[in-house]
């Protein structure tokens, strides 16, 4: 005959040592177009390994199953904000409903965007004129590259009487942007 005794154990967890993450909002640069620009997707390396392009859904999953979440914020539309910081707003790392993140050890950069002035081209008009004594001009222009409803008038000079002075250069002497920024071109 046996008397039992029972004793329940105990079990423990740790993390082991951290896994180094570097996560990096992604940077990007655009022509001004009159449109705002946001860029949610970042870079993910882990440990000294490859970086690993993560798309606009945040999301990345490791081989055990441990979900790494981050969102990233940033907004650009005109060359006058200058660089924008395109921000890790927030940065979870789950496994199911548990917050795993002890076992990583993460460094977060922020990445920047960027509006570069957009090209644009104001051309005095050129013209012939059959001669007739009286002086002729042409104080036409054209642009081109402008977005949207951003416009700009010009003033044009130059003169033509007589065919011994051909050519006469049409000199777009001044313009100003009447809609929009100059800024952004």
């Amino acid at each position: 005959n046996y008397s039992v005794t029972v004793y329940d154990g105990t079990l423990t967890m740790e993390y082991g040592e951290a896994v180094a993450l570097e996560v990096t909002a992604d940077s990007d640069s655009w022509t001004y177009n009159g449109q705002a620009h946001t860029l949610d997707s970042y870079t993910l390396k882990i440990g000294e390994g490859d970086p690993i392009a993560v798309g606009a859904d945040g999301t990345y999953t490791f081989d055990n199953g441990d979900v790494l979440t981050v969102v990233v914020e940033g907004s650009i539309t005109n060359v006058a904000e200058s660089d924008v910081t395109n921000a890790i707003t927030s940065l979870t790392i789950m496994n199911g409903a548990e917050d795993v993140s002890g076992a990583y050890s993460v460094t977060q950069n922020n990445g920047t965007l960027t509006v570069t002035a957009k090209p644009v081209t104001v051309t005095a008009n050129s013209e012939g004129f059959t001669y007739d004594g009286q002086p002729h001009s042409n104080a036409g222009y054209d642009v081109v590259g402008l977005v949207g409803q951003d416009a700009i008038t010009a003033v044009v000079t130059g003169s033509i009487t007589y065919p011994s002075e051909s050519p006469v250069t049409n000199v777009l002497t001044s313009y100003e942007f009447t809609a929009g920024t100059s800024s952004n071109y």
